[in-house]
């Protein structure tokens, strides 16, 4: 989103969504893949999964349209729902609060839709963050 912005493009999500979420599916899937193979536990931001649930909104076809089986992540998916005390728009991230709640509600129904076990993300400090991830993680066998 940077670089669209720095080059005054128009695949932006507030001037263009679906060429945004086109444009970010293709990032993800090629991010995904270059990683295919490796050995150590990678961490994803969902991207492909973020962009085919915004895919299908704007749409209106299903989110399971616009994934392959070589776009799948692991088994196991952490949504981190919006926090009202800390959420911030900025220049690349310009919707409020109630439409990131909107997004994650949509996440809510996509992600488990297509077939991930959802772990949410405590409200809690980041060292208990990344304890809860990492009790999940040994829980699943992914660690």
């Amino acid at each position: 989103m940077k670089q669209e912005l720095a080059d005054q493009g128009q695949n932006l999500p507030w001037i263009n969504m679906k060429g945004f979420a086109h444009s970010a599916l293709a990032l993800a899937k090629a991010d995904l893949r270059s990683w295919s193979g490796y050995d150590e536990l990678v961490f994803f931001d969902r991207g492909a999964i973020d962009a085919a649930a915004a895919l299908a909104v704007v749409t209106g076809r299903d989110v399971e349209e616009f994934l392959t089986d070589e776009d799948r992540y692991d088994h196991l998916v952490f949504l981190a729902p919006p926090w009202a005390e800390i959420y911030k728009a900025d220049d690349e991230r310009r919707h409020n609060f109630q439409e990131a709640m909107a997004e994650y509600r949509q996440l809510e129904r996509v992600v488990p839709k297509l077939g991930y076990k959802v772990a949410l993300l405590p409200k809690l400090s980041v060292r208990e963050r990344v304890d809860f991830v990492m009790r999940q993680l040994t829980a699943t066998n992914l660690s």
